[in-house]
């Protein structure tokens, strides 16, 4: 987790990759604060809702 996360903090576009079955859950090892994201790509079935808070808080969702 130590690695990953310095890779991204030296990237210029921090992007998440996330089917819509893993928001709303906990996990063990967190990597980095979904507010430090710029985009995220899901499937359609994040709620609007849920898409409306994330867009408020800086991050660009793709749906597809």
């Amino acid at each position: 987790a130590r690695t990953l996360r310095e890779m991204m903090h030296a990237s210029g576009e921090k992007i998440l990759l996330a089917d819509s079955s893993k928001f709303g859950r906990k996990s063990l090892g967190v990597v980095n604060k979904i507010t430090e994201l710029d985009k995220i790509i899901t499937d359609d079935g994040l709620g609007r809702e849920e898409i409306l808070k994330l867009e408020q808080a800086g991050i660009k969702v793709i749906t597809v």
